[in-house]
């Protein structure tokens, strides 16, 4: 069972990665185009968290690292929101590293096993990240 869902989860990860870059090269890119493609991304990062919890429950024995992880999210997008009035990605590339490295870390987790080493590296990645796009968010204001 877990192989199918690393299969399944490989496949969604790729064509996640490769949409944009697909529509850009049919020059059929659009506004509405870029905000699902920000949905899709907050779903998929999200989910992958939850897939985290119920596949690999050791993950729970870090019960502060995730709530940092939650916490720092939670912050990000309240105030990504109230800056922007809108939840849509960036695209920048620390947000880009912690997104490819979070697809890593859940392929890492279920095919090697837990390494809360390898889990508290990730979340360094996702708050420098956050961090990052806020202050970028800050300074176009």
């Amino acid at each position: 069972m877990i192989g199918l869902f690393i299969v399944l989860y490989i496949v969604t990860g790729l064509s996640d990665a490769l949409d944009g870059y697909i529509a850009r090269r049919l020059k059929q890119t659009s506004k509405r185009g870029a905000q699902l493609d920000s949905i899709a991304d907050h779903i998929f990062n999200t989910s992958s968290i939850f897939w985290l919890i119920w596949l690999v429950p050791e993950i729970l024995q870090e019960i502060t690292t995730l709530a940092i992880i939650a916490v720092a999210a939670a912050t990000y997008i309240i105030v990504k929101v109230g800056m922007t009035r809108k939840l849509q990605f960036i695209h920048l590339w620390p947000s880009k590293v912690a997104t490819a490295s979070l697809f890593i870390l859940v392929l890492y987790f279920l095919v090697i096993g837990f390494n809360r080493y390898v889990l508290y590296i990730w979340t360094v990645i996702l708050l420098v990240a956050l961090v990052y796009e806020l202050r970028l968010l800050r300074r176009r204001r």
